[in-house]
């Protein structure tokens, strides 16, 4: 018989007299960080084939000893259009990528906010949620999927949304803590929970 030996948790949580920090570094899927890699040398080469061709077609239109040809004109505006959604996707993809890498996210409780920030590395999001309106801390159920309608529970998927602890705030429910067992979830709801 195998015995299995405990896993360390990633999560640091740190109390202070004022507030409670929640460090969560993202839990890295392998598959997902090389399929990316590789998916990005092939975007790269696209985005730079795409950039030549429209600035040497633009050189050849504004050549005067050449005749223009109308014909590559709507050919010319279609490549323009697939490269702005093609750098829109590679721009995602770059992010998920250095996420997968090297991000985290912190949630950080006092006696006024719960405020929840993912590091990107090259740019952070945050926000800031008001205790008076917060309700109902607690474990949330059901997984990210990549088909879900909803752009918080897709996102969950690529580490970058949702999450295992949930709050009511209005109307809306908040999800953050990507990628959590239920035995890291635990001592970060008891932590936050002293702040309510």
């Amino acid at each position: 018989m195998a015995i299995v030996n405990p896993e360390q948790s990633r999560v640091s949580i740190e109390e202070f007299a004022d507030r409670v920090v929640v460090s969560i570094p993202v839990k890295r899927n392998w598959f997902l960080l090389l399929f990316l890699g590789f998916w990005l040398c092939g975007w790269a080469m696209g985005e730079f084939g795409a950039i030549a061709s429209i600035v040497g077609g633009a050189g050849w239109f504004l050549s005067k000893t050449k005749p223009i040809e109308h014909a590559m004109i709507p050919g010319g505006l279609f490549l323009l259009f697939w490269l702005g959604g093609w750098t829109v996707g590679g721009v995602f993809a770059i992010g998920s990528w250095l996420y997968q890498l090297k991000g985290k996210e912190i949630i950080v409780r006092d006696d006024r906010f719960i405020s929840h920030k993912r590091d990107f590395v090259i740019f952070k999001r945050s926000k800031e949620y008001l205790n008076g309106h917060v309700k109902s801390l607690r474990v949330s159920t059901g997984s990210g999927n990549i088909f879900n309608a909803s752009p918080e529970r897709m996102f969950e998927f690529w580490g970058m949304g949702g999450g295992s602890i949930a709050f009511d705030y209005g109307s809306k429910t908040i999800r953050m803590g990507s990628g959590l067992q239920d035995a890291e979830v635990n001592p970060i709801l008891e932590a936050l929970s002293k702040f309510a």
